[in-house]
């Protein structure tokens, strides 16, 4: 699982490196390049050229580092080989995201035009579409996935929880990426934040429920 992961993120950082040597014959010495935008899409934050075109593609290999190592040190490695898919859309889907992201700061800064961070919502919308997907027919386990105490004492509140959860996430993603192209990135905004939470406090609610019904809750501990 690991191996495939490392392989498939792999060209994501080759990318953003490539990124970065554009950038650094294309952005002006000493300009500082707008990294963050508010909920109407107008800069509010700003770091320098090196920052910028070299701790992005730091970043992208210490996830790369982390995402590596994580089913190696936790609990139930069993269940996490079961939900790989699962794990590998987590991975591979933040990859994604961190290399689209990386790629509209970098041309911002090169062009000096006012970038469009509503493609970035539409990624992170399909991002929720696969990863909500796959979370929904995931095993219990200690790393990815919604994880509680009733969750993780009761395969069934698992169950439950992700089910509902997952498919929450389906439906926020599906209306992230309608509400960037139609309604516009402030609607999107707010539907991904709301959507996010509603699918966490309901799931969480669920799952202590499941859990309370279930005569087999604490086998799972371990």
């Amino acid at each position: 699982m690991t191996r495939t992961g490392f392989l498939w993120s792999m060209p994501f950082l080759v990318i953003m490196i490539g990124i970065s040597f554009y950038g650094w014959m294309a952005i002006p010495e000493g300009a500082m390049v707008a990294r963050h935008w508010d909920i109407n899409g107008h800069a509010d934050g700003f770091s320098s050229k090196p920052v910028i075109l070299l701790g992005q593609p730091l970043l992208a290999l210490f996830m790369m580092i982390v995402f590596s190592f994580i089913p190696y040190i936790f609990p139930r490695k069993d269940n996490l080989e079961k939900s790989r898919a699962f794990y590998l859309v987590a991975w591979i889907g933040a990859m994604a995201i961190l290399t689209g992201v990386h790629a509209m700061i970098v041309w911002g800064g090169a062009t000096g035009q006012e970038p469009e961070p509503g493609l970035i919502l539409t990624l992170v919308g399909a991002f929720f579409v696969l990863l909500g997907n796959y979370m929904a027919k995931s095993k219990s386990n200690w790393v990815a996935g919604l994880r509680n105490p009733w969750t993780l004492t009761s395969e069934h509140a698992w169950t439950v929880a992700n089910r509902m959860c997952g498919y929450m996430f389906v439906l926020t993603g599906i209306a992230v990426v309608f509400s960037a192209f139609v309604l516009g990135m402030q609607w999107a905004t707010w539907i991904l934040l709301a959507g996010t939470f509603s699918a966490i406090i309901f799931s969480s609610v669920a799952s202590y429920f499941a859990w309370r019904n279930d005569p087999e809750a604490g086998s799972s501990s371990g």
